[in-house]
């Protein structure tokens, strides 16, 4: 329902205020097109994304260097314009991934539904149920994925599915150093 809702809106066309080049440079900015500068170490072993890494040879690229950015802010702090920076840049191939349920792109969107749910009141209740029916398909789905359920602990907790937790963190298995600490108010890398 959501697709046939989305393309009968479209609200990327052309004639769209969301389209209107002014009023979109005044609510984002423009994502990296090449490099891997402040990804965190298990985004980069997830996506496979090193320094020769572009939006043209990895479809995760350029939805990551989105969402990476809002990872650090205070969930109060991202607001609609940062919202709005992730579907102007989401591409064509990772929307394809989404529709066919690629684990890594539903990952992404679990994050970027975390931390946007405070964005607009109107927001809260889709953007919670959203992340935590991608968390619980994940899990579901793709439990064998240790990574990925490592990394699934982040958006699980900012939307109220894993209350107890508190905070985790993620060891890089050989040298023992931390990669990432999850925390429900940031993401520290």
């Amino acid at each position: 329902m959501k697709k046939v809702v989305w393309k009968v809106a479209n609200p990327m066309r052309a004639e769209s205020v969301f389209h209107d080049d002014d009023y979109i440079n005044s609510l984002s900015y423009e994502a990296a097109t090449s490099g891997v500068n402040n990804i965190p170490l298990a985004f980069l072993q997830l996506f496979k994304l090193d320094n020769l890494s572009t939006p043209l040879n990895n479809p995760y690229y350029t939805a990551i260097q989105v969402v990476v950015p809002i990872l650090s802010m205070p969930s109060s702090q991202v607001d609609f314009a940062t919202s709005l920076g992730f579907i102007r840049h989401m591409q064509p191939e990772f929307m394809l991934l989404l529709e066919q349920k690629d684990p890594r792109a539903l990952l992404l969107m679990a994050y970027w539904y975390s931390k946007v749910r405070h964005g607009r009141w109107w927001m809260e209740r889709r953007a919670t149920l959203e992340c935590q029916a991608i968390c619980t398909y994940l899990e579901r789905h793709h439990a064998d994925e240790t990574l990925l359920q490592e990394l699934l602990k982040f958006p699980r907790l900012l939307c109220g599915l894993d209350s107890s937790m508190g905070g985790s963190s993620l060891g890089s298995g050989s040298s023992g150093g931390v990669l990432c600490s999850f925390r429900e108010s940031s993401f520290v890398l």
